[in-house]
């Protein structure tokens, strides 16, 4: 899923920022002017792309001095808290602090308020932003593309944004550009960014789907060589679920893979329950040998939970009628963007 907002410096451009809560991605646009950091140095105006950020959003007001680093962590599924508890990850509202790191350890990022009446240059609208956001999607490294100094005009910020806006869509009159012109351009945009993250986490399925086919397969060696002696219950329930993994591992579209995956999880049912009825003397070692199996089940599952979220995370965006749903769909949870 793709959520966006923007933070309002004082009596300055808004800063666009967009999220992908599947792969990570992160992106945010700085359209402030005379901006100077606190060593001096001015700040240029850019679009400027991380691989991978945690992100979080609270009205409260959390330290992130380096003296209260300490205070902040990511969980293991991939939130970031503060003092052990996950702030909410959803989309911001009004006034919202927004909190964003690669590494909570050295440096969280907590820039001005969130809001829903940006101040943006002329001739700028969300969807411009927007598309200048999607096009750095998917990148393999971190990148910061200049767009001005921070001593440029206003109209200067425009121009350059305008003819970045115009690189993206291949076009070189700004003016005349319509948009049925950016809804193309934004939905074959969200089609390659879908694209990118259903293959990594197909890719992930996959590595599960083969660390538990090897574990079920030491298990069949071991049936085999009589270390483990089932009855026609449990090999029965034992063969179809080798057969439900090998079923998902072959799969050719992505119907096969949710329909063998359900298969993986009845007979995982199946294969726990037909353990109580073989004899005792062997239910101890059968169960411990399917310990590991479980495991490497579970991250299936998991894996499997992750790979049908991407397939349906980026649907509306991609099959928006026009670019105010498309806008929608980005800001939806907070306020009608002005």
């Amino acid at each position: 899923m793709i959520i966006s907002w923007f933070t309002q410096p004082p009596d300055e451009f808004s800063s666009y920022y967009q999220y992908d809560t599947v792969t990570k991605n992160f992106t945010r646009i700085r359209l402030e002017l005379g901006r100077q950091s606190q060593s001096g140095n001015t700040d240029d105006t850019f679009v400027g792309f991380k691989t991978e950020r945690y992100v979080g959003f609270s009205s409260a007001d959390y330290s992130t001095r380096k003296s209260n680093l300490g205070h902040w962590s990511v969980n293991e599924a991939g939130e970031l808290c503060y003092d052990g508890v996950a702030l909410p990850t959803g989309r911001p509202a009004a006034d919202d602090n927004v909190y964003d790191c690669t590494d909570p350890s050295s440096f969280v990022h907590s820039g001005n308020p969130v809001t829903t009446t940006p101040s943006l240059p002329p001739g700028i609208e969300p969807k411009h932003l927007a598309l200048l956001a999607n096009e750095t999607f998917g990148g393999t490294h971190d990148v910061r593309t200049r767009l001005t100094g921070s001593d440029a005009t206003e109209d200067e910020l425009s121009s350059a944004l305008k003819d970045a806006v115009c690189t993206v869509l291949e076009v070189d009159d700004f003016a005349k550009i319509t948009d049925a012109e950016i809804l193309a351009k934004l939905t074959s945009q969200i089609d390659s960014i879908r694209l990118d993250a259903v293959v990594s986490k197909a890719s992930n399925l996959d590595e599960a789907l083969t660390a538990a086919g090897k574990a079920t397969d030491l298990i069949s060696e071991q049936i085999g060589e009589g270390v483990l002696v089932p009855n026609r219950e449990l090999q029965t329930a034992f063969g179809s679920l080798q057969d439900s993994i090998a079923k998902a591992q072959s799969a050719e579209n992505a119907d096969a893979v949710r329909a063998a995956l359900v298969e993986i999880g009845d007979a995982q049912q199946a294969v726990a329950a037909a353990i109580d009825t073989i004899d005792v003397a062997q239910r101890g070692n059968v169960a411990r040998e399917f310990t590991a199996a479980q495991e490497a089940l579970t991250e299936v599952q998991q894996q499997a939970i992750e790979w049908r979220a991407a397939e349906t995370a980026y649907e509306k965006l991609a099959t928006a009628d026009n670019v105010d749903d498309y806008e929608k769909e980005i800001f939806e949870g907070t306020e009608e963007i002005a």
